[in-house]
């Protein structure tokens, strides 16, 4: 009423203002009367919410709230508000006639500008707030309530300025009443929420009929001006805000720290429906960084009291900040009695209905992988009888506060605002154990990966942003002798993107796939490339397998087309079919102008490329990358289709864990075909904009030496077979710029991963991992160790397979019942992550069995010890049973390497069928051995007697059987093993 008639009133009355002012008091008192009768009127109806006199009921329920004093002190805020609200819509007509000499149609306009104001203020305040109560945002409102209520108090402003001051005003009104108003919703109880609200409205239309009086006191019995009346809403807006501020503190705490997370990051929270809205409970929280406990603030409405490492507590500002946030303190080097106080206040704290928080690791990862657990929750949580809730910060590692390349602060940000991602979980039991919160909180971070949004990119994408960072940097080479930089690669996977998939001849089809059937090359690489900007799916072919096999991966994979050379199919001695396209007659066919308008394309801007050079979806990371064909060690080859988004998540992780440098250089020589060859060695490089020098022949020990001293290369990765060669036939010198030696796909024997720290004085680190999970599971990394030694974090531990990578879950349950198991109990490995494979191509049935819940069901038994390394001990399908007792074949196998001092595979243990037992063990060696010494030696070590073999179950033969990927060939290995029993069978019973 006041907005639609007060001009008109105040020019009928004018000059007796005060008489308006009664009119519109007048207008405030009809407009309660009605109100409260429209009330009593709905508490009349039958089956209505009000089911006493509303007025009455009004007045209890305001007794209620007064006993309730932060839903007191927010009501008194809010009207507060409305207040201000009625004093301004009054004021600014007196304002806008006395002061700027205004007529009605601005009048009404500068009335208009406030309401936008309010308005752009609430719809800015719900964004910025993230789904949540920001009560940050309540003194910033009320800090530009003053600011702008005292700037109207100066003479002399222009129409212009003021409509600006109004307009800046209504959004700080905005900011101050959205999180107030949410908040009295949220805190009402749900069952009389409608109740709560009405005796709110009940005290706001006093606070407004207040406003009427204060307008007529101020203006009629003081005579004060417009101006000064705006002066005095200031003077009150001060003193309304410094007692937010020393009744709250916690607000201006929040307001800091909103301010802070809001100007250089940009969060994302999911699950924060499942913190209670109110009652204790306990966060538990990795720890990545110093701002840790800032980011979780910010994702939360609800206050939180963290658990403080003391010496951190006692620095002086934060001491202040840590006294307003009820922060409880705690040193382990205190001793007990201190530290069970700590955990005692705590508990208290969660019994009294308050939010803690603890990172239980007790410190930053140094490394960006997750610390052990320590058990200090569990003694929290005794007897609390509250809630313990998982919680994940992700992406956090590469911010300038945490140790991303060794160090804290003294770094630029990779991007501003920073993009972060905060995970809550599900409630879990007061009595959960630590190693059950560890996998839960494990699982929050497997999840996070997946929310990051454009930060994913697929993998050609990414290629592009590193040419563009670094155009002239030295990007690959290979033994033939070609050499790239950034821009020249680029180039050349624009060129043949074009030969090979023109137009006009090549049709787009959505995700097509491209066999590719080159070496570990630079133009394996480059094909790989221009497969991928081509918008299809480059299948890298493996030439060791046997044609039946290779026909049925190019059935599988319908595919249309083989990229491959003449020359080289000479030399795995495979036959030309008519879907191949042979490089030779590509090269034949680029002219000067094809590389001209390539090179042209490479130079233009990121978004052009994408927009000019590469065909297809360009957003969804879930599109298939590669299929990859299992090698068939243990059965027909299988295709595992691997996404963008998975190889990007392998690479992240191994980006972060080694803590890669600018001029780090990888030794590419594992195949393509093989998921660690296409993910470490062809994607990994151009992705994390480094160098790699590639060679056909992982066993060519010679030539791989030569290539790492001449390209002075850093990280190579193979099998342990292939390091065992590179042992024997590489020097010291050759090495020695290496920062690390990756082994996989096979059991690490100690020996060789001492033989080799010995001679190249780093040592191997070992990993693990499947086709499946794309490749990387887990791995170890160097240790660290602070300058003053007093910060150690173990990233390797002997006969383990290290940490899961980030993001990566992995848990071991027991095989039948599926229940998750503690800490180093043996049974069977799960593993959880953006690392999962899409799925087997073609064989959903197959897909099913294998992935449960998000789980990939590895196949592998295994061990978690506390501090979360994993030890792989055997594999389920290299488990034979004897008598009724499964025996690993693992097992005999290091067990017989070890008597024979032996570091390459010399030889191999696998089963086959028996009448009475079951199974019987088999053992094939490629070395001379005194074999009664062997079963000596077994005995003597005390391993089981049916752990071991008959001494007629032992087969010599020239080689063990190997895969081209480096692994024992373990299908090849029991059909040999059965030719050689068949044989010796036939001999014995023609002896006899």
């Amino acid at each position: 009423l006041g907005s639609a008639f007060g001009g008109r009133i105040k020019e009928i009355f004018d000059p007796n203002v005060w008489m308006a002012s009664v009119i519109l008091i007048a207008l405030s008192v009809i407009g309660l009367i009605i109100s409260l009768r429209i009330r009593k009127g709905i508490a009349a109806r039958p089956n209505a919410e009000f089911n006493l006199n509303g007025f009455k009921r009004s007045l209890a329920i305001l007794k209620i709230i007064r006993k309730d004093k932060p839903l007191f002190l927010c009501l008194c805020a809010i009207s507060y508000f409305w207040f201000l609200g009625a004093v301004f819509q009054m004021n600014i007509l007196l304002y806008a006639k006395n002061m700027l000499s205004a007529g009605d149609s601005q009048t009404g306009m500068l009335l208009a500008i406030v309401a936008l104001g309010i308005g752009i203020g609430s719809v800015l305040a719900g964004r910025l707030s993230g789904g949540q109560i920001e009560f940050g945002l309540v003194p910033l409102g009320a800090i530009g309530l003053t600011v702008f209520c005292s700037i109207l108090g100066i003479q002399g402003l222009s129409c212009l300025s003021a409509a600006i001051v109004l307009l800046l005003l209504g959004i700080s009104a905005g900011f101050y009443t959205v999180p107030l108003n949410a908040y009295f919703q949220t805190r009402s109880p749900q069952g009389e929420r409608g109740e709560f609200l009405g005796a709110m409205n009940i005290v706001t239309a006093l606070a407004t009929l207040l406003g009427s009086l204060f307008i007529w006191l101020v203006g009629v019995k003081f005579a004060a001006s417009p101006t000064q009346t705006f002066l005095t809403l200031g003077v009150l807006s001060v003193m309304a805000t410094l007692y937010i501020l020393k009744t709250l503190p916690i607000a201006f705490v929040r307001l800091v720290n909103w301010i802070v997370t809001h100007t250089f990051y940009r969060l994302k929270v999911e699950g924060a429906e499942n913190v209670p809205s109110e009652g204790g409970a306990l966060l538990v929280c990795n720890h990545v960084s110093y701002i840790d406990a800032v980011i979780a603030l910010a994702s939360l409405s609800r206050p939180v009291r963290f658990i403080m490492y003391r010496k951190i507590y006692n620095i002086p500002f934060i001491h202040q900040v840590s006294k307003v946030m009820k922060v409880i303190p705690v040193d382990y080097q205190d001793g007990p009695k201190a530290i069970l106080r700590s955990l005692k206040e705590a508990r208290a704290a969660i019994e009294q209905g308050d939010l803690v928080c603890i990172f239980p690791e007790g410190g930053l990862t140094r490394t960006g992988n997750m610390l052990a657990f320590s058990r200090g929750f569990e003694k929290i949580m005794q007897g609390a009888g509250a809630p313990i809730i998982p919680m994940y910060l992700d992406n956090i590692w590469g911010s300038i506060f945490s140790f991303q390349d060794g160090k804290y602060f003294w770094k630029l940000p990779r991007k501003t605002p920073y993009p972060l991602t905060v995970v809550f979980g599900k409630a879990m039991p007061a009595e959960s154990r630590d190693y059950q919160v560890r996998i839960a909180v494990q699982e929050l971070g497997a999840a996070a990966c997946k929310l990051r949004g454009v930060y994913r990119k697929k993998l050609h994408l990414s290629f592009i942003d590193s040419v563009k960072n670094q155009p002239l940097k030295f990007c690959m080479a290979d033994s033939t002798g070609l050499r790239f930089n950034y821009l020249k690669t680029l180039a050349a996977v624009l060129l043949f993107k074009s030969k090979l998939f023109p137009k006009k001849r090549c049709p787009m089809e959505t995700n097509e796939m491209v066999g590719v059937l080159l070496p570990s090359s630079c133009m394996g690489s480059i094909v790989n490339g221009a497969v991928m900007f081509a918008g299809k799916v480059p299948v890298n072919l493996n030439f060791t397998l046997s044609a039946e096999s290779f026909d049925s991966c190019q059935k599988q994979c319908r595919m249309k087309s083989i990229v491959t050379s003449r020359k080289f199919l000479q030399k795995v001695d495979i036959k030309e079919c008519k879907e191949m396209i042979f490089l030779e007659d590509i090269n034949e066919g680029i002219r000067a102008l094809d590389r001209i308008k390539a090179l042209a394309l490479s130079l233009m801007p990121a978004f052009l490329i994408r927009l000019l050079g590469v065909d297809g979806d360009k957003q969804n990371i879930d599109d298939p990358a590669t299929v990859i064909f299992s090698s068939g060690s243990t059965g027909d080859p299988k295709g595992i289709m691997l996404s963008h988004g998975n190889i990007f998540s392998n690479i992240e992780g191994f980006y972060q864990v080694f803590n890669i440098k600018p001029d780090d250089i990888v030794v590419g020589a594992l195949p393509f075909f093989h998921s660690f060859g296409f993910t470490a060695t062809l994607c990994f490089p151009v992705g994390a904009g480094i160098g790699v020098v590639y060679h056909h022949n992982p066993m060519d020990a010679a030539v791989i030496g030569r290539l790492t001293e001449k390209y002075k290369a850093t990280i190579i990765m193979g099998t342990p077979t292939f390091l065992s060669a590179y042992l024997r036939r590489c020097s010291k010198e050759q090495f020695r710029t290496l920062r690390f030696a990756v082994a996989g796909a096979e059991k690490l024997k100690q020996q060789l991963a001492e033989a080799f720290k010995e001679k190249y004085g780093i040592m191997p680190l070992e990993g693990y991992g499947a086709t499946e999970l794309s490749p990387i599971v887990s791995i170890g990394y160097p240790d660290y160790v602070s300058r003053d030694k007093r910060i150690v974090q173990v990233g390797h531990k002997a006969g383990k397979v290290g940490h899961p990578l980030p993001g990566v879950a992995a848990k071991v349950v027991d095989p039948d019942t599926f229940e998750i198991l503690p800490f180093d109990l043996e049974g069977l490995l799960l593993i959880k992550g953006p690392n999962v494979m899409k799925g087997y191509l073609n064989n959903p049935q197959k897909t099913d069995e294998v992935i449960k819940d998000g789980w990939y069901i590895t196949g592998d038994i295994a061990m978690i010890d506390s501090d979360g390394f994993i030890k792989i001990t055997d594999r389920l399908s290299r488990f034979s049973k004897i008598g009724g007792e499964m025996v690993p074949h693992i097992k005999i196998e290091e067990k017989i390497m070890e008597i024979l001092g032996a570091t390459e595979p010399v030889c191999a243990v696998t089963a086959l069928g028996d009448e009475k037992k079951g199974e019987r063990l088999v053992v094939l060696y490629a070395t001379d051995i005194d074999v009664d010494g062997v079963l000596r030696s077994l005995a003597e070590k005390g391993m089981p007697n049916l752990w071991i073999p008959k001494k007629t179950n032992f087969y010599r033969v020239e080689k063990i059987p190997v895969l081209g990927t480096g692994k024992l060939d373990l299908k090849g290995i029991k059909v040999m093993a059965q030719e050689l029993f068949t044989q010796g069978e036939i001999r014995r019973e023609n002896e006899k």
